[in-house]
């Protein structure tokens, strides 16, 4: 570290490093369909955020033009705390807009070869289809296979994946055999790709 340097130029540092692999994982998700594992991804976002914050504090008690850039982190934090606090649609647009990179997803089905997470919801939390459908590679990445819509909300978390099909057969809830003369029945969601 150079003499004069202080902690915020090391936070400075961490952040635009973060920042830039935040945006490199978001621009390669989109064009390639490969990324982070998503549990890294949202470290990353958070880390992002917090050190925006930590950093907007420090500027702006010295009045520096970087003060503006770090705004951004404790506005939408206050944003989304004030959603939280009133509701409302009018500030349920901007907190939409500061939920998306932060929004954790689920994982509902884990196995060797696909992991199923829910799809975040969209703007104003509008359904989407149901599952992304994520191949694990390398430890740490993931290459994105397409989604799987499950328009009857059939839980998945039991389901067992066809690679040659490219589906997942699921069995749907135990069924009274005296009422209906069948046992169990099996629904197959197939992969569609974006």
């Amino acid at each position: 570290m150079k003499a004069g340097k202080g902690w915020q130029w090391v936070l400075q540092k961490w952040h635009f490093g973060l920042l830039i692999l935040a945006i490199g994982n978001f621009i390669c998700r989109r064009a390639i369909g490969w990324h982070l594992h998503e549990s890294i991804g949202l470290v990353i976002n958070w880390l992002l955020y917090t050190l925006g914050i930590v950093l907007f504090i420090s500027a702006v008690s010295s009045l520096k033009k970087r003060a503006f850039y770090y705004m951004i982190y404790p506005l939408a934090s206050i944003v989304i705390g004030l959603f939280f606090w009133l509701g409302g649609i009018f500030l349920a647009l901007p907190a939409s807009l500061a939920l998306t990179p932060v929004y954790p997803v689920q994982k509902v089905l884990d196995n060797r070869v696909i992991r199923l997470y829910e799809a975040p919801p969209a703007f104003l939390g509008a359904a989407i289809c149901g599952f992304n459908v994520e191949r694990p590679a390398f430890l740490l990445l993931e290459k994105h296979e397409g989604v799987l819509c499950n328009e009857d909300r059939t839980p998945v978390n039991n389901g067992i994946w066809d690679d040659e099909k490219k589906e997942l057969v699921v069995r749907k809830a135990p069924v009274d055999i005296h009422e209906t003369g069948i046992g169990n029945t099996y629904d197959t969601l197939r992969l569609q790709k974006e």
